[in-house]
């Protein structure tokens, strides 16, 4: 067991970035500035002036110092980057307020300007609460997120981000989440769920021909990442036997009819759904399982984000090989519905991913009767080579052209293009593929299911031919064992000796990646 951090230690490696901001940039405008004791007032309220600021000085550097005691001793980490916390801190003032630290520089800087009497120290200090203002709820909340998931999420919804509660959030409920967290699944806390209301009959009812054709088809989640400009045109390396080619310069296609009934096409499908008043679609891919009754598709297909109550989606249908509103094997009504609970009430894009238990149809579970495909997760970095790695991104698209109706499924074959840099997402292209395409697999060689479109990775630029999807890590891989995954024992024994292995030299990423890699099912 690590030693506990000793007070010394804390302030040692927290005490920079405070003491810079609190003292040193404070003492530096002083000397440039000067000071005026009393801000010119007459003596009495001058003496008034000056002790409100030391008092305030005061309160300040003392809840400063409760909250750097409390980071190191039950958050076991400190502020600096290089020694963050290891627990979530929510005892002492924290049980009323999520960032009294600031709270704690604020009030001395406010107490420094007031005794001083420096508008230099009073304009630093507007500035530092309006830098924290705009950083807290765009960069440090979702890092607690990332890092401590469901247990950030709770104490989010339950504790102001700067003004006090009344009455402190118990710390009896923490351990009451946590034993019920020790008693859960595995990765029980970070996958939402939702089991469908309608019924399947019920659901293949609502979904007449005409809804079909009507329904919009879904537009992927706003994220401008690095905006690129579009990739340039490249020559189409699809086989004649595909299909025809839609743009001499994409390598998007329409899959043929005569291949789309016959494995391994026909395990790609459109997805319907109603969400809130509207009718939409997306696309789907029926994928290994021990359940054989799983499809995978992007999140936001499946729940709209919000910070309380996220909003499912009802009547959902897949239909495999779906053609112009044919469905050549009939429907398959979902009945459980799972998303990364960061991506349910956060809506973080790199959590983009959910999957469908589907009911079974007249001859059996889909998997069995039409076949899956394989799916892998943790895909170290450098098994991607850029330019070089190829996808085949299936999907039905309603854009951008009229073409691209949603009624007929295409297949894009495009490149790997690198990583996003704020999600760390796949991206690929060209792709000419856009609304409708979400949830569409990409599929390695061999039959491997890797990712799911998510959304452009081109920011806002209408001509974005490069499309994100979602990496398939270990929230991903939760997800697809809730869902009936399954893992046998000798994979499960496998797996823990690839955890086991040091990090030298990349050989555990590669063992755990192989481990958790399922072959396609053929039909």
């Amino acid at each position: 067991m690590e030693p506990p951090r000793s007070s010394l230690r804390q302030l040692r490696a927290i005490g920079p970035l405070p003491g810079v901001v609190a003292f040193a940039v404070p003492l530096a405008l002083c000397l440039a500035w000067g000071t005026n004791l009393g801000w010119g007032l007459p003596a009495p309220l001058a003496a008034a002036s000056v002790g409100a600021g030391l008092g305030l000085a005061f309160l300040g550097l003392r809840l400063m110092h409760s909250t750097i005691t409390l980071f190191a001793r039950e958050g076991e980490g400190t502020l600096a980057p290089w020694d963050p916390t290891r627990r979530l801190v929510v005892t002492g003032p924290y049980h009323r307020v999520r960032n009294p630290m600031i709270t704690g520089v604020f009030t001395l800087l406010c107490g420094e300007a007031l005794a001083t009497g420096s508008p230099a120290i009073a304009v630093w200090t507007a500035a530092f609460g309006t830098v924290n203002a705009i950083y807290m709820p765009l960069a440090e909340e979702p890092g607690l997120v990332k890092r401590f998931g469901e247990d950030y999420l709770d104490y989010k919804r339950n504790v102001p981000r700067w003004i006090p509660r009344l009455t402190p959030w118990l710390p009896a409920l923490v351990v009451v989440a946590a034993l019920a967290l020790m008693a859960a699944p595995a990765g029980a806390s970070t996958i939402s769920s939702d089991r469908v209301e309608s019924s399947p009959a019920d659901a293949r009812g609502y979904w007449t021909p005409e809804r079909m054709r009507e329904a919009t088809p879904l537009e992927g989640p706003a994220f401008p990442d690095q905006v690129e400009p579009a990739p340039a045109p490249a020559d189409s390396g699809a086989s004649a036997a595909a299909g025809p080619t839609l743009f001499a310069d994409l390598p998007d296609e329409e899959i043929s009819p005569s291949l789309d009934t016959l494995y391994p096409e026909r395990i790609h499908g459109r997805l319907f759904f109603k969400i809130g008043p509207s009718d939409a679609s997306c696309s789907a891919t029926v994928v290994t399982s021990h359940n054989r009754n799983v499809i995978l598709t992007a999140g936001h297909c499946l729940v709209t984000p919000t910070p309380s109550e996220p909003l499912w989606s009802t009547n959902v249908i897949f239909v495999p090989a779906y053609y112009d509103g044919a469905t050549p094997f009939g429907t398959y009504a979902g009945t459980v519905l799972r998303a990364p609970s960061l991506w349910s009430f956060e809506g973080f894009p790199e959590f983009d991913v959910g999957t469908v238990n589907l009911t079974a149809g007249p001859g059996g579970q889909i998997e069995d009767v039409l076949g899956s495909r394989g799916i892998s997760f943790n895909r170290p970095g450098d098994r991607y080579k850029k330019n070089k790695t190829e996808f085949q991104i299936f999907g039905y698209p309603g854009e951008p052209s009229a073409f691209y109706d949603a009624e007929r499924p295409i297949l894009c074959r495009s490149k790997f293009k690198g990583f996003e840099l704020f999600t760390d997402s796949p991206k690929a292209g060209p792709c000419n593929m856009k609304e409708g395409s979400s949830g569409g697999g990409y599929v390695l060689s061999g039959g491997i299911l890797n990712s799911v479109v998510s959304h452009t990775a081109c920011g806002t630029d209408p001509n974005c031919t490069l499309i994100a999807g979602t990496y398939l890590g270990d929230t991903a891989f939760s997800l697809w064992k809730q869902a009936g995954g399954g893992i046998s024992k000798g994979r499960k024994k496998k797996l823990n000796a690839c955890k086991r292995k040091p990090k030298q030299g990349g050989k555990k990423a590669n063992c755990i990646w192989e481990a958790q890699q399922f072959e396609p099912t053929r039909r």
